[in-house]
C-alpha cells in the first residue's frame, strides 16, 4: 500500500468531501483499483468500507477512477461486498450480474443498461438493495437470476421481461413507442405507479390489476386500451395531451395539466372522499359518484371548475343522502344535463355562492375569497326531487321541475 503523509491524507479527504462524485471505481483500503476503459469489470474485488469513485483524481492517492460505459459487462464478485455509492452520480453499463455472495447498492443514483440482446441484462444472484434507485433498461432485456430482486422505480425503452421474484416498488415508466412489460414469472398483479411516457404500441398485460399510486398519462392514448386489465387505480394525473379514457375505478384523486386531453370517457371514483385539480377549461364526459355512501365530499381545485355532461349518483333508498361540491373561488361548475340518479337532488349552497341555469343544466357559482360548498340531498323516497334549488336574497327555495 503506498505511503501518504497525514496532510496529504487530509486534503485528498478534503477534495473528495467536495467533488460530489462518488460512482463505480474502487477504492480498496486507500488504493483504486482500476479497469482500463472499456475492460471488464469483473475482477474488481473490494471491501466492505470501500466505496466505488470516479473523476481524474477520485482515488484516494490521487490516480483517476475510471468509469465503466454502456459498452462494458460489469460483474460484482462473489469475493467483494457490498459497492458503495453515496451522491447522485449517473451510472452506465451493458449489463450487471451480482454474484451469489455479492451485493450492489445503487443509492439515489439511476443506473442505465444497454444490452446487447436481453437474456442476461441484469442477472441477481446475490442482494440488489435498489431503494431509491432508478433502473433504466435502454433496450429488450431480461431480469433473472436465482434472488428476488426489489426494484424501486424502472424505466424501460424496450420489451422488459421480468423472470421470477421480482418487484418492483415505485414507478415503472414506458419511455419508448415499443415500451412493453411482460410479466413471466415474476407473479406481479400489482404496480405503485406507471408512467406512460410514449404513446405504446402493445398493451400491458392483463394480468395486472392494480396500480397502488400514480398512473401518469403524458401522451395521448388510450387508456382503457393501454391498461386493459387494470380494474383500480389510486390516482390519475395527466400531463400534455394525455388522455384517460376508461371505466375502471380511481380510488385517489386526478390531476390535469393546462395541455392535457382530459377525460374523454367516464370517470368514476370509490366509495371515499376525491379532489380533481384543473388548470385550464375542461369537460367530463361522464362523472360516475354511484359508488359514493352518503357524506362525501369531490372537491374541484386548481384555477378551474370543469362542466360535467352527466353525473351519477347513488338511487335513493331507505334514507336519505347528501353529498358535497367544493368549488374554487369565482369558478362555475356546470352540470349538463343535471344531478340525475334515476330521480334528482336538491342542492343547497353553504357560504357564499349562487345556484342557477337553464333546466336541464344547473350551473354552481363560488364566489367570495374562498372555496364554496355546495350540497346535494337525494331524498329517502321515490317520490322526484327538486333538481336545484336557487338561493336569492339569502332565502333559499325550491324550483320544482315542471
Amino acid at each position: 500500500m503506498k505511503y501518504k503523509s497525514s496532510f496529504f491524507s487530509v486534503l485528498l479527504s478534503l477534495l473528495l468531501l467536495f467533488s460530489g462524485q462518488t460512482a463505480w471505481a474502487a477504492d480498496v483500503d486507500g488504493v483504486c483499483t482500476s479497469i482500463a476503459a472499456g475492460g471488464d469489470w469483473s475482477s474488481i474485488s473490494v471491501y466492505a468500507s470501500s466505496t466505488w469513485k470516479t473523476g481524474a483524481t477520485g482515488c484516494d492517492d490521487g490516480t483517476a477512477a475510471v468509469l465503466p460505459k454502456a459498452t462494458d459487462t460489469v460483474t460484482v464478485n462473489s469475493a467483494t461486498a457490498t459497492p458503495l455509492t453515496s451522491t447522485t452520480a449517473a451510472m452506465a453499463a451493458k449489463t450487471l450480474t451480482i454474484n451469489a455472495g455479492a451485493a450492489f447498492t445503487p443509492g439515489a443514483n439511476t443506473l442505465t443498461l444497454t444490452p446487447a440482446a436481453a437474456a442476461g441484462a441484469f442477472v441477481n444472484n446475490g442482494t440488489f438493495n435498489g431503494t431509491g434507485s432508478t433502473v433504466a433498461f435502454a433496450a429488450d432485456a431480461t431480469i433473472s437470476g436465482s434472488s428476488a430482486t426489489a426494484f424501486d422505480n424502472v424505466t424501460t425503452d424496450g420489451v422488459l421481461t421480468l423472470a421470477a421474484n421480482t418487484t418492483i416498488a415505485g414507478t415503472l415508466k414506458m419511455n419508448h413507442a415499443n415500451a412493453v412489460i411482460a410479466l413471466g414469472t415474476s407473479g406481479i398483479t400489482k404496480f405503485k405507479g406507471i408512467n406512460i411516457a410514449t404513446v405504446p404500441t402493445a398493451a400491458l398485460p392483463t394480468a395486472i390489476i392494480e396500480i397502488t399510486d400514480t398512473l401518469t398519462i403524458g401522451v395521448d392514448t388510450t387508456v382503457a386500451t393501454t391498461l386493459p386489465g387494470v380494474t383500480a387505480i389510486k390516482n390519475v394525473s395527466l400531463g400534455a395531451v394525455g388522455t384517460f379514457s376508461t371505466a375502471q375505478l380511481v380510488s385517489g384523486d386526478v390531476t390535469l395539466s393546462a395541455a392535457a386531453g382530459g377525460i374523454a370517457g367516464t370517470l368514476k371514483f370509490t366509495d371515499a372522499n376525491h379532489t380533481i385539480t384543473i388548470a385550464a377549461a375542461e369537460t367530463i364526459p361522464t362523472l360516475d359518484l354511484s359508488s359514493l355512501t352518503s357524506g362525501k365530499t369531490i372537491t374541484f381545485a386548481g384555477a378551474f371548475a370543469p362542466t360535467v355532461t352527466n353525473v351519477t349518483l347513488p338511487a335513493a333508498s331507505g334514507s336519505a343522502k347528501t353529498y358535497s361540491f367544493v368549488v374554487p373561488t369565482s369558478q362555475v361548475l356546470t352540470f349538463t344535463n343535471g344531478v340525475t340518479n334515476g330521480l334528482n337532488c336538491a342542492l343547497a349552497v353553504t357560504g357564499t355562492g349562487t345556484i342557477g341555469g337553464t333546466s336541464p343544466a344547473v350551473t354552481l357559482t363560488a364566489a367570495g375569497t374562498g372555496a364554496t360548498t355546495f350540497t346535494c340531498t337525494i331524498a329517502a323516497s321515490s317520490v322526484a326531487a327538486p333538481i336545484f334549488s336557487t338561493q336569492e336574497k339569502g332565502k333559499v327555495f325550491a324550483e320544482e321541475v315542471k
